[in-house]
């Protein structure tokens, strides 16, 4: 039984996410209760399971809000930064004001990011029409394992794939209700993932630049309903502008609510970077050395130079430690110098090795798109052995169902000239352009996180074609076959 006064708060709310269209009818508080509990059980058990994580700071952000708290400087000492995005930082501050509670404020921060990762995938399902399946989604990713992993690390993920889903969610809410306000809510939406994980800008650009001609394309040229993927799809088609105006105006006012959100949020981070850098950065100093680790004559040799096959990953401490002390950071133009100097020497061993850049290419996109974890030691105990093909089992089943649920939604539109769901096609657009960056970036599994939210739907669109369309089909089958 839910306790009275949790269907009283829920039943307040429920108006809102109506209007959000993410409360149809049949909608249930006790799913919305079950996803919470679950997930906050499941990430709490990973975290009580590996607690050493939130100790460390591979990527200096606690160094980052301890600074910035200390010193009012976003930096390392007394030296500005932009060599990390700021967001996830700046919510670190509070959990850096004692040292002794440092574990227990971050594991909470990472709980409620990852609950309401799964709220907000439960609220997309809603709107995608998956109705009552809308919970196996929220599920999918409440126990992912790279979502579960990254919980325990004091890294991005977990902050980048909650914006992401939040992100959807307000570009869905657009398509279900054209505004300028929605457009520039869905700005903001887009300018907080980037300051959260800067890989995410060539989406932003591409969402505020595409969204108009979709909304135009889906309220002037579109059908009325949605693809039939679930038991509550959207009927009705919004308009996007009143009769009178143009397509093109409407596209013009869209694009500028959406672009003005983003760069009223963005704009601080960008202004300081002027102030600072003299230019306005527009995501971090980072994405040099990022393009240099991945495309270097050490890695390269590594891939294809006939390495030890002991030697099952590329260990890039030496080179890191190299890097660092032969570009030392003494003043903030200092970032903006071993960036270009990183790109130019990464392009210098492109241009001598172009074959083995095309080759990396393809196995940095297995990498990002691998179900199995890498192996980084030749001696891997049994449980570790078990709990890799476990996380492989996990993939393999969800992409082979995302799969079949893309196709199901596909074969809806081709026949029926229908609509995908509202926001599918940024989440498919995510996905391109995340296997874009990381085919020549450095990548592996984690990179792509922001996705989880887009694969769980898929795939529960496919569960659910397997399980109410085909299975009964089957059933039928087989008992006819031997009545006769």
């Amino acid at each position: 039984m839910v306790p009275d006064n949790v269907q009283s708060a829920c039943g307040k709310v429920r108006p809102l996410l109506t209007d959000w269209g993410v409360f149809e009818s049949g909608a249930s508080s006790r799913e919305l209760l079950f996803l919470a509990l679950a997930s906050l059980f499941i990430r709490t058990f990973v975290l009580i399971l590996l607690p050493s994580g939130l100790h460390k700071d591979p990527d200096m952000y606690r160094h980052l809000a301890e600074n910035l708290l200390i010193t009012g400087q976003f930096g390392f000492g007394g030296i500005p930064t932009a060599f990390r995005p700021p967001l996830y930082a700046v919510l670190l501050v509070p959990c850096a004001l004692t040292d002794r509670g440092w574990w227990w404020a971050v594991a909470a921060l990472h709980l409620t990011l990852g609950v309401a990762t799964v709220i907000l995938t439960y609220f997309l399902g809603r709107m995608w029409g998956l109705g009552r399946w809308a919970w196996v989604a929220g599920f999918l990713v409440g126990c992912d394992p790279i979502l579960m992993h990254q919980s325990t690390q004091v890294m991005t993920e977990t902050l980048a794939t909650m914006l992401t889903a939040a992100t959807l969610l307000a570009i869905g809410r657009w398509g279900l209700h054209p505004s300028g306000w929605s457009a520039f809510c869905l700005g903001g939406f887009l300018a907080l993932a980037v300051l959260a994980r800067a890989n995410l800008l060539p989406w932003a650009i591409l969402v505020v630049v595409l969204v108009p001609w979709v909304g135009a394309y889906r309220f002037t040229g579109g059908q009325s309903t949605e693809p039939g993927v679930g038991d509550n799809p959207v009927s009705k088609r919004p308009r996007c502008t009143d009769a009178n105006e143009s397509r093109v105006a409407a596209v013009l006012t869209c694009f500028t609510a959406a672009a003005l959100g983003l760069l009223v949020v963005a704009a601080p981070w960008w202004v300081r970077n002027w102030l600072v850098f003299g230019r306005p950065i527009l995501a971090t100093t980072h994405g040099g050395f990022t393009f240099f680790l991945a495309n270097n004559d050490e890695f390269y040799d590594f891939l294809f130079g006939g390495t030890s096959p002991d030697i099952l990953v590329w260990n890039a401490d030496q080179f890191n430690d190299n890097w660092v002390s032969q570009h030392p950071r003494n003043v903030p133009q200092d970032e903006l110098v071993n960036d270009r100097e990183a790109y130019r020497a990464a392009w210098l061993v492109i241009s001598a090795r172009p074959w083995d850049f095309v080759r990396s290419c393809f196995i940095r996109m297995g990498w990002f798109w691998a179900i199995l974890p890498h192996q980084l030691s030749p001696e891997e105990g049994g449980m570790i052995r078990i709990a890799k093909w476990g996380v492989a089992a996990f993939y393999a089943v969800e992409f082979f169902l995302a799969i079949l649920g893309f196709w199901v939604i596909w074969r809806s539109v081709a026949r029926s000239g229908s609509m995908f769901p509202p926001g599918l096609w940024a989440g498919l657009l995510l996905a391109v352009v995340l296997t874009g960056v990381h085919a020549v970036y450095w990548s592996n599994m984690r990179m792509r996180s922001p996705l989880v939210p887009t694969i769980a739907l898929l795939a529960t669109m496919g569960l659910r074609m397997a399980l109410v369309v085909s299975w009964p089909k089957v059933c039928a089958f087989c008992s006819s076959s031997s009545r006769k």
